[in-house]
């Protein structure tokens, strides 16, 4: 006990996990008495050691949780089921314990069963991308994939690069006299890390597929997880490759994409690039964007604005933006914070266009049109949402709306905020300097603008009494 009151008191701990774990269904019931605990251990660190910033996760462990860990520390080969390939012949080849392959053609109806009895989310589990769609203006390749496929099927086999697919294993005969020569006849579990449009373009011919296309394949079996994500990265370098795409099988991006299936309103991928209708487009909250704003909320407006490229390659940041417990619910809070900037920023400019905007506001105007100031004023919220809320937050990456506040409602309830904040935008006008270059600047601004609005504590409740009681944490 004295070593961790001596760790707390030094600022070695940033992070305090408490669990409840149990072997039962997760329930409301449990969750509100940990919630409970939560604030109260977090106000109690607040009045012992105020110098430091500490993070507070308290929440129950029971089989929903425990089941996503142990999901998440296997192969990323979802697909375990053995196979039948139908006696293919090819080749063998391996490097000493590392790897081992075989080579050979699989028809273009094997390759659509797969996707269709398996589904994208599946078979390109491995995979830093999913099928992106075809048509003629944005995926003129898959277009012609899928033209090929339909309209000469004899040679695409020579004119499409082929497939590369991880597997668990594979089960073949050797060609006697020949060692690296046999005959596949199965293999078990797979995942497709290079040809994944090639798998949609051809899934998504009309009708059958001809007997007469054939592609080249090779399954790899690797156990070694490090080697599964260099095969990974090699076989997707020969095409442009965002930094989020080698993220995008994170336990915690697949995690919240599942959360952001079941939204009517919101859609994120969590960097998974994915053939999106238009529908979908309108709704999509951008990877990139909701990094970034991550970054601004819970560590600086500077990396979030200069590092912004960073963010996926570096672990540190990647930890920051995306820490284990953030919510899909979290998410939505931050990014409809980043749109009523926006919305409030037009408001201010479509005025001052039209001449219609009072003296008073015009330095207002004036310090939103600064370059990186959303980044500014989502970090300066931050800093003040406590104060706002009345009350401690134990974990700042689970601080939502409630759910019943739909999407465009918390943009509405973000607004007053934004107003409220623009009040006292002279204290915040020179962070803006250099383009958010000057870190420490920057935090002496931000610690400054966190007393003054400390002064209204009591206000707030009146102030955004909307705002407040939607809160949830």
């Amino acid at each position: 006990m004295k070593d961790a009151r001596d760790a707390l008191k030094a600022g070695e701990v940033e992070r305090l996990n408490i669990w409840f774990v149990h072997n039962c269904i997760e329930t409301d019931e449990c969750e509100r008495p940990l919630k409970a605990i939560g604030i109260s251990v977090t106000s109690k660190l607040k009045t012992d050691y105020p110098e430091h910033h500490i993070t507070v996760d308290s929440k129950q462990v029971g089989l929903q949780t425990l089941d996503e860990l142990y999901n998440s520390q296997h192969s990323p080969i979802l697909i375990s089921d053995v196979i039948k390939t139908a006696s293919l012949p090819g080749f063998f080849e391996k490097n000493n314990d590392k790897w081992q392959s075989f080579s050979t053609s699989i028809s273009g109806s094997f390759l659509k069963d797969l996707h269709d009895n398996y589904g994208e989310d599946k078979l390109f589990s491995a995979n830093v991308r999913s099928y992106m769609g075809s048509n003629k203006r944005d995926l003129s390749i898959n277009d012609k994939i899928k033209n090929t496929a339909q309209s000469d099927p004899g040679n695409f086999f020579v004119f499409n690069n082929g497939v590369t697919a991880l597997v668990h294993d594979f089960k073949f005969s050797k060609i006697e006299g020949h060692s690296s020569l046999g005959i596949l006849e199965s293999i078990t579990g797979i995942s497709i890390v290079n040809g994944a449009q090639t798998t949609g373009s051809i899934s998504n011919v009309a009708g059958r597929v001809s007997k007469d296309l054939k592609i080249g394949v090779r399954f790899i079996k690797v156990e070694n997880e490090d080697d599964i994500q260099s095969i990974t990265l090699a076989n997707n370098s020969q095409n442009k490759v965002l930094r989020s795409d080698f993220r995008s099988s994170d336990p915690v991006q697949n995690r919240l994409r599942n959360e952001f299936s079941k939204s009517k309103d919101s859609l994120y991928t969590g960097g998974l690039r994915k053939s999106l209708t238009p529908k979908q487009k309108r709704i999509l909250f951008a990877t990139d964007t909701v990094a970034q704003i991550l970054i601004a909320y819970h560590d600086h407006p500077t990396n979030a604005y200069h590092n912004k490229k960073d963010i996926w390659d570096n672990d540190n940041l990647y930890k920051k933006a995306f820490d284990d417990s953030i919510s899909k619910g979290h998410i939505v809070f931050v990014f409809s914070l980043n749109e009523a900037i926006a919305k409030v920023k037009k408001q201010y400019g479509d005025l001052f266009r039209h001449g219609n905007l009072p003296a008073v506001d015009q330095s207002k105007q004036l310090f939103l049109s600064r370059p990186g100031v959303s980044l500014l004023i989502i970090n300066a919220i931050s800093n003040i949402m406590e104060i706002i809320a009345g009350r401690a937050i134990p974990n700042h990456y689970t601080l939502s709306f409630k759910d019943s506040v739909s999407r465009q409602r918390a943009i509405e309830l973000w607004v007053p905020v934004i107003t409220r904040l623009l009040t006292r935008a002279p204290l915040l006008e020179p962070a803006t300097d250099a383009r958010l270059s000057k870190r420490k600047n920057i935090s002496d601004i931000i610690s400054r603008f966190q007393s003054d609005m400390d002064m209204y504590r009591d206000d707030f409740p009146i102030w955004l009494p909307d705002f407040v009681k939607n809160l949830n944490y």
